[in-house]
């Protein structure tokens, strides 16, 4: 059975560019008072949460089990010029796919609900071994 996930064109039908502008304030308001330079997103989906946070100078990283959803992403940045660095991977395995750590990592997809809570646990864990010491 076909997944939504691996119909991003589908995914991607209720977005337009007000959504995007709520997305950009969304990353403004986290962003407000900290040196928020470099993101993570360990659940990117398509990337309409986190490419409006390129508009802000934050560059790119992210990952996604969906090779659908992560090539949407390309396309989406490339059409932008927004330069991203993208990963086919699991979250709960993430911190071994970035060579980097990060300002900020998050999980911006509805990934979490789907995996139990000691799951959970080891992809926050996962998560905190990419986040830049000084941020933490």
């Amino acid at each position: 059975m076909a997944s939504i996930y691996d119909r991003a064109d589908i995914y991607d039908l209720i977005e337009d560019d007000s959504r995007r502008e709520i997305y950009r304030k969304h990353w403004e308001t986290i962003g407000n008072g900290r040196n928020i330079k470099s993101l993570l997103d360990i659940s990117i989906g398509s990337g309409n949460v986190t490419l409006p946070a390129a508009d802000l100078g934050v560059r790119l990283s992210g990952s996604d089990l969906s090779k659908a959803m992560l090539e949407r992403c390309q396309k989406k940045a490339e059409a932008g010029k927004i330069d991203i660095e993208l990963k086919c991977c699991d979250f709960r395995s993430v911190s071994g796919q970035f060579a980097e750590k990060f300002d900020c990592v998050a999980s911006t997809g509805n990934s979490l609900p789907y995996v139990n809570n000691e799951e959970v646990l080891l992809t926050m864990e996962q998560m905190d071994q990419l986040v830049k010491k000084a941020c933490k």
